[in-house]
């Protein structure tokens, strides 16, 4: 039954290479996309993200931001609609080439079972050591790091190190740095924190990204104030939405 289901996206038979950043022009355009995993939960969605711009996109558990992740990842293909990377159509890159410039944060980020040096190397293999001690003080793991028995060599994962959900998340946002990704997609990345914590990382996080623009999916507000535009995610269509100012 798994051999026999289609892939949820499918490759192109004669691929394209990865565009070059389009001079004033959206990194990221879609146009009334319609997708979803059994049904469609986004019904004509329409976005636009420029280079080194913060939008935020709200919605309650199920309103289909996931599902937005995983179509601007190209893990899903919309089944009505268009997604542009740099005014190419998605759908005839490689899904790793997509991938290589568009990351994720989430909620479930996967340490390995092996050094710190190899976790962030994973992102990056040719990184020297000074690379991944800048990255991780970009994202205020530098002092985590140092605490550490063995420093970069330090194990992590089964049997190594343990890692708090904030921590997991902050050493994702240095791998996605560390690959130079031009869009990050930021998929409720205070879940499971309280809110002290869940504020202060997504703060980090927007002021480690440097020029790399930012999609941040929540339904919390935790940083939804730093966003130049917030959207609300509502029927499967966005709305621009209005900010409460944080507490």
């Amino acid at each position: 039954a798994l051999l026999a289901t289609p892939p949820a996206a499918g490759e192109p038979a004669q691929p394209r290479p990865l565009p070059a950043p389009l001079p004033g022009g959206p990194v990221l355009r879609l146009r009334g996309v319609v997708a979803g995993w059994e049904r469609p939960c986004l019904r004509g969605l329409d976005l636009d993200l420029a280079p080194g711009e913060v939008v935020a996109v709200r919605g309650p558990s199920g309103s289909g931001k996931s599902t937005l992740a995983a179509v601007v990842q190209r893990f899903l293909d919309p089944v009505g609609g268009r997604v542009l990377l740099d005014g190419v159509p998605a759908g005839e890159l490689l899904g790793d080439d997509v991938r290589r410039v568009v990351g994720r944060v989430g909620d479930d980020e996967h340490v390995f079972a092996t050094s710190l040096r190899e976790n962030l190397r994973l992102a990056a293999p040719d990184a020297d050591d000074d690379a991944l001690r800048a990255v991780l003080h970009r994202v205020r793991l530098d002092a985590w790091c140092a605490a550490l028995p063995a420093g970069l060599d330090s194990a992590l994962g089964d049997g190594g190190a343990p890692l708090s959900g904030g921590e997991r998340r902050r050493l994702a946002m240095a791998r996605a740095l560390l690959s130079n990704v031009r869009v990050l997609v930021l998929d409720e990345p205070s879940e499971g924190l309280d809110e002290a914590t869940g504020a202060a990382l997504v703060a980090d996080l927007l002021d480690a990204r440097g020029t790399t623009a930012v999609l941040l999916l929540a339904h919390r507000g935790e940083g939804v104030e730093r966003a130049g535009r917030v959207l609300d995610l509502v029927d499967g269509r966005l709305r621009a939405g209005a900010v409460r100012a944080p507490r």
